[in-house]
């Protein structure tokens, strides 16, 4: 595959694609250590989204459809053996989107969605804080994430980074109204953390209702950031052989 600014490049060896969809705000690097619990025939491929690390010039984009329809062209060569989509956070609802996306392009589906951190899409909290000032929308984010290092808080320079983009992401999220289609015919697994104040055990088991294929469901002993926790990626690359 030709240079991509959705994707690193691209190994031609990989049985199997992991493409990763992050966090709000978030970008590559929380997956990058996941290489050292993950098959070497398993290749991961963190989705590099506008507006972040390399795109950093480039306006992240606020609308669902737009966002799903442009990762769809953007990884579409990619997508030339078998795959699977996950997604953190808010990106579980980006990956979800964009399986039902590829599915009416007629592309070849993933063996598998993996969601983490993140309530069925019909069963969204409605929680705005993307309208608030920059004090009071970073508090909220601490107070319902602990989604920022206190080094970052405390420096104007990477604020100025990491705030446009949250902005945008939370807009992107606040927006979101799910549309109901048939379930996908993709096998869900979906994670949560039972110390994550965000969520319900109830809302994460309810992508069980969103496909007609396999469901389950773990609870880890996290908040809602867990992404070092070795026992999700071991069951991520156990899902992928």
């Amino acid at each position: 595959m030709s240079a991509s600014p959705w994707l690193h490049r691209l190994r031609s060896d990989a049985r199997v694609r992991l493409f990763c969809l992050p966090a709000a705000g978030g970008g590559s690097t929380p997956f990058l250590p996941w290489r050292g619990w993950l098959a070497p025939d398993v290749e991961l491929c963190p989705v590099l989204l506008p507006g972040r690390e390399t795109r950093l010039r480039e306006p992240p984009l606020t609308e669902m459809s737009a966002l799903v329809s442009a990762v769809a062209d953007g990884l579409g060569p990619a997508f030339d053996r078998p795959y699977a989509l996950l997604g953190y956070s808010l990106g579980g609802l980006i990956a979800f989107e964009l399986a039902r996306e590829l599915r009416r392009r007629g592309v070849e589906p993933p063996q598998r969605l993996l969601v983490v951190a993140r309530s069925a899409p019909d069963r969204q909290e409605q929680v705005a804080i993307g309208h608030l000032p920059d004090d009071a929308f970073v508090a909220a984010l601490q107070d319902r994430y602990a989604a920022l290092p206190p080094q970052v808080v405390a420096d104007p320079e990477m604020m100025e980074i990491f705030l446009p983009v949250l902005r945008a992401d939370f807009s992107l999220l606040e927006g979101y109204r799910h549309v109901a289609e048939a379930p996908l015919e993709v096998p869900i697994a979906a994670w949560f953390g039972t110390m994550d104040r965000t969520l319900t055990h109830e809302r994460v088991a309810a992508w069980e209702h969103h496909t007609s294929a396999a469901f389950e469901l773990h609870a880890l002993d996290a908040g809602h950031f867990f992404q070092r926790n070795a026992r999700l990626v071991r069951r991520i690359d156990a899902l992928l052989r």
